[in-house]
């Protein structure tokens, strides 16, 4: 087992599957749009304004984490709460280290993206080309797994919106799926089950939030490139960008800096499950460095940056890009959830504000972290 999963889950025998929960508490977000919302984008307020703004939501809410609020690279704000782990005193600081959950779905679009600017693959491939013994897969292409749109059940919520026409419940998942496999083992066990499961809606008719394409995209990934996806991410991102405290949940080599979860990872915990998916712990600096390369194509193309940003969803109520919720005032976000970490990420290429709130201690929360986030945003913020 690897040195995060034993730091984090020396006694995590839960229920459901040996040493794994498969419940949707471990990560079923649906992230809603942030009611950040003008036609002129507004600009953040002096440095002491946004500190005020900041404390008092902190303590309206009752956060314990990390928020940092930045303006072309220059910090406005930051606040730091709570406890590393139960079992010290020691107390998180911004530069605390947290897993990010489903922020990590900006990478592997990312990641896609720069495979797509070098040639290598195409968003229009069906997933047949990837996957040839998925039958269904002639019929699913890259762009559908992006954008939420392909109909494939999500195997982290084992609750599926079927309609007459579109199979029954998903199966049980796989008892192979558990804490003591490897990450190759588990995404085989993984990928037999969502291959075997009929589709919830007929491919690009629908938009269904589903951990399960953001894995399959990963598997693209080492497909493509004959290696690991998270030496990709690596390689292509982290690397250039200076981001030295980041890495992935599997194979955090030093955990003294992580904020450990006061609830038990569960299936997240499990080797592999969450490639792609959820599966990147990293630090408030490092992500503020990320949202600035994305913003100003320092890393993909304006082309390809615009590509991700559109809404494709628009028959509804959520709004979806590629691993990023487009706002009606030219922002991006996206929210997490995995276990007790929560986190919320912002970021506004005409402003040059970037906004990120990570906590693993999502109980204290008043109210969800989107809300949380929202308020300040808004606030610090003038018309």
């Amino acid at each position: 087992m690897k040195k995060l999963i034993s730091a984090m889950l020396a006694a995590a025998m839960l229920t459901g599957l040996p040493g794994c929960s498969s419940g949707k508490e471990a990560i079923s977000e649906m992230p809603s749009a942030a009611e950040v919302s003008s036609s002129e984008a507004p600009q953040p307020k002096e440095n002491k304004d946004c500190q005020s703004v900041l404390d008092r939501a902190a303590e309206e809410f009752g956060f314990e984490g990390v928020v940092y609020v930045s303006q072309n690279g220059e910090m406005l704000c930051s606040f730091a709460a709570g406890k590393m782990n139960a079992e010290t005193d020691k107390e998180i600081s911004v530069d605390s280290q947290f897993c990010i959950a489903s922020l990590s779905k900006q990478f592997t679009a990312c990641a896609i993206m720069l495979l797509k600017e070098q040639g290598k693959l195409g968003v229009e491939d069906t997933l047949d080309v990837y996957f040839p013994e998925y039958a269904i897969g002639r019929d699913i292409t890259v762009k559908d797994l992006l954008t939420m749109r392909s109909g494939i059940p999500d195997y982290y919520s084992l609750e599926s919106n079927t309609t007459p026409e579109y199979g029954e419940e998903p199966e049980p998942l796989p008892f192979e799926v558990y804490a003591a496999a490897d990450d190759y083992n588990n995404q085989k066990a993984l990928t037999e089950w969502l291959f075997n499961q009929p589709l919830d809606f007929e491919p690009n008719t629908d938009f269904e939030y589903s951990n399960s394409n953001y894995l399959l995209l990963a598997l693209i990934v080492e497909q493509v490139t004959g290696g690991d996806y998270r030496d990709f991410v690596r390689e292509n991102i982290f690397e250039p960008l200076s981001m030295n405290d980041s890495g992935f949940i599997d194979d955090v080599p030093d955990t003294s800096r992580l904020a450990e979860s006061v609830t038990q990872l569960g299936l997240a915990g499990c080797p592999g499950v969450m490639e792609g998916a959820g599966d990147i712990v990293s630090t408030a600096g490092d992500m503020d460095l990320w949202l600035s390369a994305l913003r100003e194509n320092r890393l993909i193309s304006a082309d390809s940056y615009s590509e991700m940003i559109v809404n494709y969803s628009a028959d509804n109520s959520m709004n979806y890009g590629y691993g990023l919720m487009p706002v009606d005032d030219g922002g991006i976000q996206h929210t997490g959830s995995i276990a007790s970490y929560r986190s919320f990420d912002y970021a506004n290429p005409k402003t040059g504000y970037n906004y990120f709130a990570v906590t693993n201690n999502a109980d204290a929360l008043t109210d969800d972290i989107s809300s949380f986030s929202q308020r300040i945003i808004n606030r610090t913020m003038s018309e």
